[in-house]
C-alpha cells in the first residue's frame, strides 16, 4: 500500500477516538509500522485495551483499504493526512489538530487573507443586510471567507463573496459528500465551481450529528486569520466559533445590535466582553490592512438597485410610503411592489397600514 493509504485505513479506524489515535501516532512512527505490529504491541505500546486493539488489527484488510481509497479519487475527493505537505499550516497550529482532512474543490491560500464569517441560521433582515454588505466588501480587495455553509448568514455570506467573483470555504459537520442542509446543495457545487473547497475532518458518509457541528467549529476559526459574528443568540452554537477564535488567540469581530434583540444578545455579550466592533467594513480593511478606498474596486460594485435604495431609507423607526415615494422619486405603486417583496424576503415588516420598518 502507498503511504496515503496507510493514513487512510489509520484515520478510518471508527471504533477508536481521536485521542487513542493520537496516543497510537505518538508510540508508532508512522501508521505503516502500526499496521505491521501484533495486538500486543498495539497494547502494549498504544496503552490500548485488547477491544480497541484488536479494532486495529482486526481492520487490516488491503483490499478493502485499497478499493476506499480509490472511491475517494473517483468521486473528486483528496484525502489529506496531517503528514502531508498540503495541510494547511493553520491546522498544525491547533491543540486539537485533526489527523486528516477530506477535500473537494481547493485550500485556502495561506499567503492571502481569510476571514470566518459566521452567524444566525435565522437572521433578521439587519444581519442578511450587512452580512452581503461585508462579504462583498471583503471579497473584493481579495479576502477569502471561511464559514460553515449553514443557512442564513453563513450561506448569505459565502454568496455575497461570490457574487463579486471571491473565493469561499466551508468547513463541514458531516461526511464531505453529505450536503447539509439539503437546501444548500447549489451553493455546495457553486463554492467548487468558483475555486473555492468543501472541506471535513469526518469520513465520507458521516451523517450530520448534532456533536460534531461545535466540534468543527474550531476548524473555521483555524482556517481564518480572523472572525467576524453576525447575530447571534445569547447561548447560540455561533458563539463556540467565537469561543474557539478567542482561544486560538485569534480577533473577533461583532456586528452591534439593540439591547432587546435576541439575534444580537450573543453580538453585545462579544462586544462587551472585548470583541471589535464592526459598523463600519472600511475601518475593518483598513485594521488589516487593505486600503478600503481604491478605484478599481469601487468600479466593480454592482449599480444601487431600487429595492437597494428603499431599504436604505428605512430604518427601525415606521416610514411610510408617501415619504419613501418622495424620497426615491419612484411611483407610490412601485414603491408598493417593493416593499412587499422586502417584506417576503424578512428585511421589513409592516408596522400599521401603509409604515413600514426595518426587522
Amino acid at each position: 500500500m502507498t503511504h496515503d493509504e496507510y493514513w487512510y485505513w489509520f484515520c478510518g479506524i471508527s471504533e477508536l477516538s481521536p485521542y487513542m489515535k493520537k496516543q497510537l501516532i505518538r508510540a508508532f512512527d508512522s501508521p505503516e509500522e502500526l499496521y505491521e505490529a501484533s495486538i500486543k504491541e498495539v497494547m502494549e505500546r498504544g496503552g490500548l485495551s485488547h477491544g480497541y486493539a484488536s479494532a486495529v488489527t482486526g481492520s487490516r484488510y488491503e483490499d478493502r483499504i485499497k478499493q476506499g481509497f480509490e472511491k475517494l479519487n473517483k468521486n473528486g475527493i483528496d484525502f489529506i493526512s496531517m503528514d502531508d505537505e498540503r495541510f494547511p499550516d493553520r491546522f498544525r497550529l491547533l491543540d486539537d489538530c485533526p489527523l486528516c482532512i477530506y477535500l473537494k474543490g481547493n485550500l485556502p491560500n495561506e499567503k492571502h487573507p481569510a476571514v470566518g464569517m459566521v452567524g444566525a441560521r435565522a437572521c433578521s433582515g439587519y444581519g442578511r443586510e450587512y452580512a452581503l454588505k461585508f462579504s462583498r466588501a471583503l471579497a473584493q480587495k481579495g479576502v477569502q471567507i471561511v464559514s460553515g455553509m449553514a443557512v442564513g448568514i453563513d450561506s448569505i455570506c459565502a454568496g455575497g463573496a461570490m457574487e463579486m467573483n471571491g473565493t469561499t470555504f466551508a468547513v463541514l459537520g458531516s461526511g464531505i459528500d453529505v450536503i447539509y442542509p439539503r437546501d444548500n446543495i447549489e451553493l455546495y457545487y457553486q463554492i467548487i465551481a468558483m475555486g473555492g473547497g468543501i472541506i471535513s475532518e469526518y469520513p465520507p458518509g458521516t451523517p450530520p450529528l448534532a456533536w460534531q457541528f461545535p466540534h468543527r467549529n474550531r476548524l473555521i476559526a483555524g482556517l481564518s486569520d480572523r472572525l467576524i459574528v453576525i447575530e447571534a443568540g445569547k447561548r447560540s452554537g455561533t458563539l463556540s466559533t467565537a469561543m474557539h477564535a478567542l482561544d486560538q488567540g485569534k480577533e473577533v469581530y461583532a456586528l452591534p445590535g439593540r439591547a432587546n434583540d435576541r439575534l444580537s444578545q450573543g453580538c453585545n455579550e462579544l462586544i462587551k466582553d472585548g470583541a471589535g466592533i464592526l459598523t463600519d467594513i472600511g475601518e475593518f480593511l483598513d485594521e488589516i490592512g487593505l486600503d478600503p478606498i481604491r478605484e478599481s474596486c469601487k468600479a466593480n460594485e454592482p449599480p444601487v438597485s431600487d429595492r437597494s435604495m428603499l431599504l436604505s431609507f428605512i430604518g427601525y423607526e415606521p416610514v411610510g410610503i408617501k415619504e419613501l415615494s418622495e424620497k426615491s422619486t419612484l411611483p407610490a405603486d412601485e414603491v408598493l411592489g417593493i416593499l412587499s417583496e422586502l417584506e417576503l424576503d424578512g428585511f421589513i415588516e409592516r408596522v400599521s397600514g401603509t409604515y413600514y420598518a426595518r426587522r
